[in-house]
């Protein structure tokens, strides 16, 4: 009965810390003037469909499905956050013209939080 509960708990454990994953965007922001800011947007996500339930329910199996979660963030994930960090961008610098550079995307973590975003510096 013991490894049961633990084994439960264990597996809601995973569920609730799966959901969610954490990014990262990072650019080159090159104003008219040739002003070069770092502009970073980092956020999290839900990680949606089945991937949570699948992770805790094949986990005893060398990790099944879980190892998915080295592949993440999935194109559709990059995607979103391009495009929020695109939106934030925007709202930050306001009317002046600016051009993106280098720009690089990459998971955090597994985690929630608020929206952070930084521009300025080198």
């Amino acid at each position: 009965m013991k490894t049961l509960k633990s084994l439960l708990i264990l597996c809601l454990l995973t569920l609730s810390a799966c959901s969610t994953i954490r990014m990262k965007y990072e650019s080159t922001v090159v104003f008219d003037n040739n002003d070069r800011q770092k502009f970073v947007y980092v956020n999290s996500y839900p990680v949606g469909g089945a991937h949570a339930v699948l992770c805790g329910a094949t986990a005893i199996f060398f990790g099944g499905y879980c190892w998915f979660y080295l592949v993440m963030p999935t194109t559709i994930q990059t995607v979103e956050l391009k495009e929020e960090a695109s939106k934030a961008l925007t709202q930050k610098v306001g009317d002046k013209k600016f051009e993106e550079r280098r720009i690089f995307t990459e998971r955090v973590g597994f985690s929630e939080g608020q929206p952070e975003v930084y521009l300025g510096g080198k």
